[in-house]
C-alpha cells in the first residue's frame, strides 16, 4: 500500500469511529426534532430513575436522537402517547418529570421493582386512558390528585404497599371501567363517592385491610360486571341495593365480618354466575330467591351462622357446578331437588344440623366429583344409587347415624380415591373391595361391620395407602392381633379424619 494508501485507510478509520461515537453518545433533548424537549427530558428522567442500563430492554433509550423509536415508547403528532415498560426489570422510583408528558394515554410500568411513593404529578396527565403499575413496590398513599385523570379508563394499582385509605377524589372518574387495588395495605372505608362511576365495568378491592359498611351507593353501579370486596375486614350487612346490579358476574365478599341477612334482592341478578359470601357472620335463612339465579355456576355460603332449611328452590340451578353450605347451623333434611343439578361438581353441606335421610336423588348428580355429607345428624342407610356416581372423588359420610350395610354399588366407582364411613351404625360385612381401583384413602372405624378384616381379604385393593377400619366387629380382630401387631397398630392409632 503506498503511503497515500495509508493516509485514506487511516482517515476512514477515523471517522468511522467517530460517527459511532455520535450514534452511541447520550441523547442530547435540546438538538432532537421528533418531540418537545420536556417530554424527551422526562423519558431520560425515567430511564436515569429506574436504573436503565440495567433493564431487560432498553434498545435506543439515551443513545439515539429519536426517542419514538426507544423501547416502549409510542408517539403520534409529535408527542409522546404512550410509555409501556411491562415486566423489563426496572428499579428504583418514577419520577415525578412523568406528569410532563402532556399527551400520555397509556403508562403501563407494571411487574417491574418500583419503590418509592406514586408521584402526585401523574395527576397532571389529563389524556390519559390507561395507568398500571401493579406487581411493583411501591408504598406510601394512592394520591388523591388521580383524581384529576378525567379521560382515565383503566386504574391498576394491586399488589403494591400502598397505605392509605382511598380518595373519594376517585369518584370523579366518570369514564373509569376498571379499577383495581387489590393487595395492598389500604385501610378505612371505602369512599361512597365510588358509587359514582356509572361506567365502571370491574371493582376489585380485595385482600386490602379495608374496614366499615359496605356502601348502599355501590349498588347504582349500573354497567358493574365484577364486584370483589373479600379478605377484608367489612362489616355491617349486605346492602340490598346490591340487587340492583343487573349486568353482574361475579359477586365476591367472602371472608370480612358482614353480618346479618342475605338478601332476597340478591336473586335478582339474571347475569350472576358467582356468588361468594364464605367465612362471614352472615345469619338468618338462605332466600329461596337465590334459586332464581339463572346463570349461577358457583354458590358459596359456607362457614357462616346461617340456619333454617337448605331451599328446594336451589335444585333449579341447572348450571351450577359449586354448592358450597358447609360449617353453617342449616336444619332439616337434604332437597330431593337437589337431584335435578346435572352440572353440579361438589356439594360441600358438612357441618351442619341435617336430619333425615340421603336422598336417592343424589344418585342422579352425573358430573359430581365430590360429596361431603359428613358432621351432620343424618338417618337411614347409605342410598345404593350413589354407586351411579361414576366421576366421583371423595365421598365423605362420616360422622352421622346411618345405618344398614354398605351398598355393594359404591365398590364399583372406577375413580373414587377416598371413602370415609365412620362414626355412624354401619352393620354387615364389607363389600368385595376390588373394584375400586383408584382408591387410596379408606375409613370404616367405629361402626358395626362384621366379617373378616377386610384388609386381610385378597379383594383388598393395592391402591390404598391409608386406612382405619378399628372398632368395628370383624371377626378376625383377636386371632390376628398378634401375629399382625403392626397392621393392627395401625387399624387402631391411623389419625381421625
Amino acid at each position: 500500500m503506498t503511503p497515500i494508501g495509508y493516509l485514506r485507510h487511516f482517515a476512514v478509520i477515523i471517522i468511522t469511529i467517530g460517527i459511532s461515537n455520535q450514534l452511541n453518545a447520550a441523547t442530547d433533548c435540546t438538538t432532537q426534532t421528533e418531540i418537545p424537549q420536556v417530554q424527551c427530558e422526562a423519558l431520560l428522567a425515567v430511564y436515569d430513575s429506574t436504573n436503565g442500563p440495567a433493564w431487560h430492554s432498553n434498545a435506543g433509550w439515551n443513545e439515539s436522537a429519536t426517542p419514538c423509536s426507544w423501547f416502549g415508547v409510542s408517539c403520534d403528532g409529535g408527542h409522546v402517547t404512550g410509555l409501556n415498560l411491562f415486566s423489563n426489570s426496572l428499579s428504583g422510583s418514577v419520577p415525578s418529570e412523568l406528569g410532563n408528558l402532556s399527551a400520555l394515554q397509556d403508562l403501563t410500568l407494571s411487574q417491574n421493582a418500583l419503590s418509592g411513593s406514586i408521584p402526585p404529578e401523574i395527576g397532571n396527565l389529563s389524556a390519559l386512558l390507561t395507568l398500571d403499575l401493579i406487581h411493583n413496590d411501591l408504598s406510601g398513599p394512592v394520591p388523591p390528585e388521580l383524581g384529576n385523570l378525567l379521560q382515565l379508563k383503566f386504574l391498576e394499582l394491586g399488589n403494591n404497599d400502598l397505605v392509605s385509605a382511598l380518595p373519594p377524589e376517585l369518584g370523579n372518574l366518570q369514564n373509569l371501567e376498571y379499577l383495581r387495588l387489590t393487595y395492598s395495605d389500604l385501610t378505612g372505608p371505602i369512599p361512597p363517592e365510588i358509587g359514582d362511576l356509572q361506567n365502571l365495568e370491574v371493582l376489585r378491592l380485595d385482600s386490602t385491610n379495608l374496614t366499615g359498611p359496605i356502601p348502599p351507593e355501590l349498588g347504582d353501579l349500573a354497567a358493574l360486571e365484577d364486584l370483589r370486596l373479600s379478605n377484608n375486614q367489612l362489616n355491617g350487612s349486605i346492602p340490598a341495593e346490591l340487587g340492583n346490579l343487573i349486568a353482574l358476574v361475579n359477586l365476591g365478599l367472602s371472608s370480612n365480618q358482614l353480618t346479618g341477612f342475605i338478601p332476597e334482592e340478591l336473586g335478582n341478578l339474571p347475569s350472576l354466575q358467582e356468588l361468594s359470601l364464605y367465612g362471614n357472620q352472615l345469619s338468618g335463612s338462605i332466600p329461596p330467591e337465590l334459586g332464581d339465579l339463572s346463570a349461577l355456576l358457583r354458590l358459596s355460603l359456607y362457614d357462616n351462622d346461617l340456619n333454617g332449611s337448605i331451599p328446594s328452590e336451589l335444585g333449579d340451578l341447572k348450571d351450577l357446578e359449586f354448592l358450597w353450605l358447609a360449617k353453617n347451623d342449616l336444619t332439616g333434611g337434604i332437597p330431593s331437588e337437589l337431584g335435578n343439578l346435572q352440572n353440579l361438581k361438589t356439594l360441600w353441606l358438612r357441618s351442619n344440623e341435617l336430619t333425615g335421610s340421603i336422598p336417592v336423588e343424589l344418585g342422579k348428580l352425573a358430573a359430581l366429583e365430590e360429596l361431603e355429607l359428613h358432621n351432620n345428624q343424618l338417618t337411614g342407610s347409605i342410598p345404593a344409587e350413589l354407586g351411579q356416581l361414576t366421576v366421583l372423588v371423595g365421598l365423605n359420610l362420616y360422622n352421622n347415624q346411618l345405618n344398614g350395610p354398605i351398598p355393594a354399588e359404591l365398590t364399583t366407582l372406577p375413580v373414587l380415591e377416598k371413602l370415609n364411613l365412620s362414626n355412624n351404625d354401619l352393620s354387615g360385612p364389607v363389600p368385595a373391595l376390588n373394584g375400586l381401583i383408584a382408591l387410596t384413602s379408606l375409613y370404616l372405624r367405629y361402626n358395626e361391620l362384621t366379617g373378616v378384616y377386610p384388609d386381610q381379604r385378597p379383594d383388598w385393593p393395592a391402591s390404598i395407602v391409608d386406612y382405619d377400619l378399628s372398632n368395628n366387629l370383624f371377626s378376625d380382630e383377636l386371632i390376628f392381633k398378634d401375629e399382625f401387631e403392626t397392621v393392627e397398630s395401625s387399624r387402631l392409632n391411623s389419625p381421625a379424619k
